[in-house]
């Protein structure tokens, strides 16, 4: 649960245009793994 927070903010500080790329991917996962999507 919280690697896979870490890892959405690791990814938007190291490359914020793949985390643009990747942000409905992302944001899924989040939904998916929380059951909402809280923190965006």
């Amino acid at each position: 649960m919280w690697e896979l927070f870490c890892f959405v903010v690791n990814t938007y500080y190291e490359d914020p245009q793949k985390y643009i790329e990747n942000k409905r991917e992302i944001l899924q996962k989040l939904h998916d793994h929380f059951g909402i999507n809280r923190f965006f």
